[in-house]
């Protein structure tokens, strides 16, 4: 996934699976998927390399992090609800690199997973 512009869709064909407990995890092994960060909007917490750990999740209460859908790519981006005037939610975008701007997720906005850990690169 990316962190940053440009990333690619999740298609639900993992390209290789990794044994972790659940015990590890902290909750069921059938709720996690795992994805390599690309790209440097989540420094310092999440590195270019560093495998994110997710948890499934449709919904969350705002200010999580997360592995989403938005304009057709993945993206890992801390994620902040709006409420409008209306009574609709909209949803800001946020990444932990100062250097890159908070911007409004599209109307195809969605939420694959919560990140529940990093295990990071070491190069």
């Amino acid at each position: 996934a990316q962190c940053g512009p440009k990333g690619s869709i999740l298609d639900g064909n993992p390209i290789d699976r990794i044994k972790i407990s659940s015990k590890v995890l902290g909750f069921s092994a059938v709720e996690a998927f795992a994805v390599k960060a690309r790209g440097n909007s989540m420094i310092p917490k999440i590195n270019p390399g560093d495998l994110v750990i997710a948890k499934k999740a449709v919904a969350i209460d705002g200010g999580e992090i997360v592995v989403c859908v938005n304009n057709g790519e993945v993206l890992i981006k801390k994620v902040q609800k709006i409420p409008t005037e209306t009574g609709n939610i909209t949803y800001n975008l946020i990444s932990l690199n100062p250097e890159f701007a908070p911007f409004t997720a599209n109307e195809d906005f969605r939420i694959e997973g919560v990140v529940r850990g990093i295990l990071s690169y070491l190069k």
